[in-house]
């Protein structure tokens, strides 16, 4: 995965900020935890590294006054953060070599939920994938103990009610649900770009 890391981070850090590229590198670190717990085989693990890694590569298209704004978001740039995960796939190509279909499916549907209510294409149940509903999760994992410029970071435990609400409303898979909160219990996963911490 060092490997993967040293080919793909510079692409990364010359599309995205600093905060972004930080947040793909813990959910991806995260996923691939979940992914071990799952017992993954090799291939379908590597393609969840590699898919969570370049998540929110879309979010390189997006205005950073939008992506950055401190308040609520108008209805035109709301429109324009969903729009990340289509623009992600166009740019997937010329950030990971001959990215493979599972690769495009985690880009273009981390927003997508079992109840048919994500986006781009409200697609719900069985139609999302196993590596989606892993990174999906893990994504608004880490979003919710981020500090954000519209709000604190969430502890882990409020983070865990908030992921446990929508458990019950029928957005997220119970079963990831309960993994992750096993492996988070070590604490948040944290990247240095300058040390040799990360690991996967």
């Amino acid at each position: 995965m060092h490997n993967l890391l040293d080919d793909i981070l510079p692409r990364l850090s010359h599309l995205l900020d600093r905060d972004t590229v930080n947040h793909c590198l813990r959910v991806a670190q995260l996923s691939t935890r979940i992914g071990r717990v799952l017992r993954l085989n090799p291939d379908p693990l590597e393609d969840l590294k590699v898919g969570s890694l370049c998540h929110d590569v879309g979010k390189g298209a997006i205005p950073p006054a939008i992506l950055n704004k401190p308040g609520r978001l108008l209805p035109a740039e709301r429109d324009a953060v969903e729009e990340h995960a289509v623009a992600g796939v166009r740019i997937l190509s010329a950030v990971v070599p001959s990215p493979t279909p599972p690769v495009f499916d985690i880009v273009r549907h981390h927003h997508e939920r079992l109840d048919g209510s994500g986006y781009p294409d409200q697609l719900c149940g069985e139609q999302i994938s196993l590596p989606v509903r892993i990174v999906a999760l893990a994504d608004v994992y880490d979003a919710l103990v981020s500090q954000r410029p519209y709000r604190r970071a969430l502890t882990r435990e409020e983070a865990l009610d908030v992921l446990a609400r929508e458990v019950q409303q029928g957005r997220f898979d119970l079963h990831l649900a309960q993994v992750l909160k096993t492996t988070t219990e070590t604490g948040r996963p944290t990247y240095a770009q300058q040390d040799e911490t990360w690991s996967f």
